[in-house]
């Protein structure tokens, strides 16, 4: 009797029900079997290449930044710094240009005096000459210039250090902020999408809730607003991490995080900084300036007449009857009759 129902229902059963069954039986037995198939080759090829593992967990892990790190990184590879550096070197080499004397000149003279006077004829070497010429004035002030120009180049370097690591920690404040507020936006729209789903009932819950249309239609528009603020926040935290990379120049594969952003310290009081700003670097720079000016001035007032020249020479020249050595001394003075200067006073004063 069994048999006959079951041929009877096995008849009753149409092709096309039976052919998908048999393709729903053939389908839940072979599944299993490739998951476990590739289960098992990915556990060799992570088993057979470990590094692959190591380097993978390596790139995930991206670098937490602090502010003292930041700073940091970008004194190192600023080009301002290297830039002020050079500089004071360059002012170092003005001090000890400065304050050398100018090189004396040797003066040698050949003539026919003798022996026109011996009636030999002939040319003879009978002039032998050595001229220093004396700056009496303007190494002080050339001295003077010079190392005010090199404090000036100090306090450059020390206000370019301060530039720098405000600009660090501007950037690293604002990279800390962006990220707070995707923070934000990521908790509103979790919000959001709870109070959305905590409308629905579930299987276990038997309590009936009805929101009217109106409210499904509020929380719609609250959805959207909390997903365009997500991408904003999204938008403004690229932008603040490129900045924050370009700034620092760190490569665009590696991960940068920043530590969370936390409440500020109390700030210092303003009489406390007021006392301060005169040993601020920046006003430093400008009272050194000035002192090379006025330094500046005196050296063109100084160089309005040329240095006077002091020569010591040694002769042979026909004396008594016969050629004779005469050792002389000599002091030349420029004489500023057409030009006396008077513009780089005036312009060294403007």
């Amino acid at each position: 009797m069994s048999r006959n129902i079951s041929r009877t229902r096995g008849a009753a059963l149409p092709p096309r029900v039976k052919q998908s069954v048999l393709v729903m039986l053939f389908i839940t037995m072979t599944l299993p079997v490739i998951f476990i198939e590739s289960a098992h080759a990915e556990n060799l090829s992570l088993v057979k290449n470990p590094t692959a593992v190591k380097q993978e967990s390596v790139a995930s892990a991206a670098k937490v930044w602090t502010l003292a790190d930041s700073v940091k990184r970008a004194l190192e590879t600023a080009p301002e710094l290297r830039t002020a550096e050079s500089d004071i070197a360059a002012r170092n080499a003005e001090l000890t240009q400065a304050e050398a004397w100018p090189n004396p000149s040797i003066e040698l003279g050949v003539n026919d005096r003798i022996g026109q006077e011996t009636g030999s004829g002939g040319v003879s070497f009978n002039r032998l000459g050595i001229s220093q010429p004396v700056p009496l004035r303007r190494i002080e002030h050339q001295r003077a210039a010079a190392e005010a120009n090199i404090e000036s180049s100090r306090a450059n370097l020390l206000n370019q250090r301060l530039l720098i690591e405000h600009e660090v920690a501007r950037m690293f404040h604002a990279l800390q902020l962006a990220t707070a507020k995707r923070q934000l936006a990521e908790e509103q729209l979790r919000l959001v999408a709870d109070s959305n789903n905590g409308s629905r009932k579930s299987r276990d819950d038997r309590l009936v809730r009805y929101l009217p249309p109106l409210e499904k239609q509020r929380l719609s528009i609250l959805n959207e607003e909390a997903n365009q603020s997500l991408v904003v926040a999204e938008r403004l935290q690229q932008k603040a991490l490129r900045d924050f990379r370009t700034l620092l120049g760190l490569p665009s594969s590696e991960r940068v995080d920043s530590i969370a952003l936390s409440l500020p310290s109390t700030p210092t009081r303003l009489d406390a900084l007021t006392r301060e700003l005169d040993a601020h670097p920046a006003l430093l720079v400008a009272r050194k300036n000035v002192e090379a000016t006025q330094a500046g001035i005196a050296i063109a007032d100084a160089q309005r007449h040329a240095d006077p020249t002091v020569t010591l020479y040694r002769e042979r020249d026909y004396l008594a009857g016969g050629p004779r050595d005469v050792t002389g001394v000599s002091v030349s003075v420029q004489l500023p009759l057409w030009n006396n200067s008077s513009g780089m006073v005036a312009k060294a004063t403007a």
